[in-house]
C-alpha cells in the first residue's frame, strides 16, 4: 500500500515537473488597427501570462538553443503587444 502511495506521489512530480517544462503557446494578438478595448485588455492579460508561463520554462530549460529561442519569441511578443498598444492609443 506505502508502495502505492509513494508511486503516485513520484507520478505527479513528475507529471508537473514536465508540465512546467512545456514550451507555451504564443498568445494571439487582435488585429493592429481594429483592436478595440475588450480585446486589447485581453490580450495584455494573455501577453502577462504567456510571459510568466515562459519565465517557468526558461527555469527549467537545460538547453543553451531552446533558451535562446524562447527569448527571441518572447521579444517578438513584447514587440507585437507594444506596436498593437501604440496603434491602439494613436487612434484613441
Amino acid at each position: 500500500m506505502l508502495n502505492k502511495v509513494v508511486l503516485v506521489i513520484l507520478a505527479s512530480c513528475i507529471s508537473s515537473m514536465s508540465f512546467a517544462c512545456s514550451k507555451p503557446v504564443q498568445p494571439e494578438l487582435p488585429e493592429v488597427g481594429s483592436a478595440v478595448l475588450a480585446q486589447m485588455v485581453k490580450a495584455q492579460k494573455d501577453v502577462k501570462k504567456y510571459l510568466a508561463l515562459s519565465d517557468e520554462y526558461l527555469a527549467c530549460q537545460g538547453d543553451k538553443k531552446r533558451y535562446n529561442a524562447m527569448i527571441d519569441e518572447m521579444k517578438a511578443v513584447g514587440d507585437d503587444f507594444n506596436a498593437l498598444v501604440k496603434d491602439y492609443k494613436a487612434r484613441s
